[in-house]
């Protein structure tokens, strides 16, 4: 008789033991995001940085330096990789310093960045600025105390009074699907101080939405599909998968995903302890997390209970790059109150000023028109 393998002779409670930790090493291994060097060409002093961070990481720098990507890299997106730029090569050594400093004097934690020294310019900082251009820091004078802050309602009364300035609770079930006409106006670092106003077409339907911007080059279609999404311009026909980081982007700064939805889209909500100024007029402030556990904090004003501006900050390898929202000119959709105005500012200086004309509320959206279509053959 053939003796048994040593394969045979383990139980039947072992082998579920030996698979359940193959599958559990090889859903780790499926779930490992990839780094920069893995995703990116000539990646030389951000090795092992998450892929995912890279984009915003480039953005934080065109902020701290008030420049656009051509300053240190080839205008071409096929090119950038290429080091024919001094101030590339610059920036690399300026990284490594970054890194050092933060590494050996504040044990690892972000606190010198390139906005630390360059504060908008090219060139940093290196002395006190003199006079009227001299930054102060505001506060009560020689023998005041500054004043205590008045006591704020609970977030459930702050969410259940803007509630009923959008239309009640359930309002949002009201309005499943939307069509919209309007404008946007893009401004940018050397962008007109009245930016040209360009048709947008916007369609919705539950967690899905299409934004198409006529620009004069070709449409530019960026696409949120449940937990995906993609975008094309006219440069680039073939859609581009979007990045996580470009996906929850899109999503926090699109008004039908956030303002008919709060409790359903942030967690972890809580009131801050005290009000804040936003234009003007005072707000509540509720601190909260996204579905993809992006920091949030929503202004809510308080004479109409109405969300004013929304905030959100992307991790980057030198601290957070912060976004706002801002709403304004709320009117009713098929018994939802939504805002026909929203603006989207960033840090690295520019700004997306949304205005619809016109919104077809329930109007019949096909689902197929979300998918990603297929790639345009060369």
């Amino acid at each position: 008789m053939k003796a048994p393998s040593s394969l045979a002779k383990l139980s039947f409670g072992s082998l579920l033991a030996l698979l359940s930790m193959f599958l559990i090493v090889s859903s780790a291994s499926a779930q490992t995001p990839k780094t920069a060097e893995q995703t990116f060409k000539n990646i030389q002093v951000l090795k092992g940085v998450p892929a995912d961070k890279i984009q915003p990481t480039m953005w934080m720098f065109c902020a701290a330096l008030g420049v656009r990507c051509r300053y240190c890299h080839e205008e071409e997106n096929d090119r950038r990789e290429v080091d024919s730029k001094p101030q590339k090569l610059m920036a690399r050594k300026m990284i490594e310093m970054t890194m050092a400093i933060n590494k050996n004097t504040f044990g690892g934690r972000t606190a010198v960045a390139c906005f630390t020294c360059h504060q908008g310019r090219t060139k940093p900082v290196g002395v006190p600025l003199v006079g009227l251009d001299a930054p102060r820091e505001e506060g009560p004078g020689a023998g005041e105390k500054a004043a205590a802050p008045a006591p704020v309602p609970d977030v459930e009364q702050i969410l259940s009074k803007y509630e009923s300035a959008i239309g009640g609770p359930g309002a949002e079930k009201k309005l499943s699907s939307w069509t919209m006409t309007g404008t946007v106006g893009n401004v940018g670092f050397t962008g007109p101080a009245t930016p040209k106003k360009i048709p947008v077409d916007i369609v919705g339907k539950g967690q899905n939405d299409m934004v198409v911007v006529h620009d004069h080059e070709g449409d530019v279609v960026s696409t949120v599909a449940g937990n995906s999404g993609w975008r094309t311009t006219a440069e680039q026909r073939n859609p581009r998968d979007l990045r996580p980081n470009e996906l929850e982007s899109a999503r926090l700064e699109d008004p039908m995903y956030v303002t008919p939805r709060v409790r359903q889209v942030f967690t972890d909500l809580r009131a801050a302890a005290k009000t804040e100024q936003v234009e003007g007029k005072e707000m509540y402030v509720v601190m909260a997390r996204s579905a993809g556990s992006t920091a949030v904090r929503l202004y809510f004003d308080k004479a109409s209970g109405l969300l004013s501006r929304l905030v959100y900050n992307t991790d980057t390898v030198f601290g957070p790059y912060y976004t706002n929202v801002d709403y304004s000119d709320y009117r009713d959709a098929a018994g939802l109150k939504i805002p026909y105005h929203w603006k989207v500012s960033r840090v690295r200086g520019e700004l997306s000023e949304y205005q619809v004309n016109e919104l077809k509320a329930n109007a019949p959206v096909d689902e197929a028109k979300f998918a990603k279509p297929a790639a345009v053959p060369k």
